[in-house]
C-alpha cells in the first residue's frame, strides 16, 4: 500500500473505497496483498463474513467457486 509518511497512489485511493463498498456485500473477495492484510487485521473479514483472498491465492479461489 503506502510508506509512512507518503501519500497513498490515486489507483490506491480508488481500491481502498471500492473495497469498503464491496466488502459487507460479497462472501468471496480476491485483492491484492495488503489490503487483504489490513482486512484480515482489523477483522473485517469476519465482521461481515467474507472469504478475503490475496491474489497470489486465485486457485483456491477458483476451487472455491467451482465447488458452488
Amino acid at each position: 500500500m503506502q510508506r509512512r509518511g507518503n501519500k497513498p497512489e490515486p489507483s490506491q485511493t480508488a481500491d481502498f473505497h471500492i473495497t469498503a463498498l464491496v466488502l459487507p456485500y460479497a462472501d468471496m473477495l480476491a485483492t491484492e496483498y495488503h489490503f487483504a492484510e489490513l482486512i484480515k487485521q482489523t477483522g473485517l473479514d469476519k465482521e461481515y463474513g467474507c472469504r478475503v483472498y490475496r491474489m497470489k491465492q486465485k486457485e483456491d479461489l477458483l476451487n472455491e467457486l467451482q465447488g458452488m
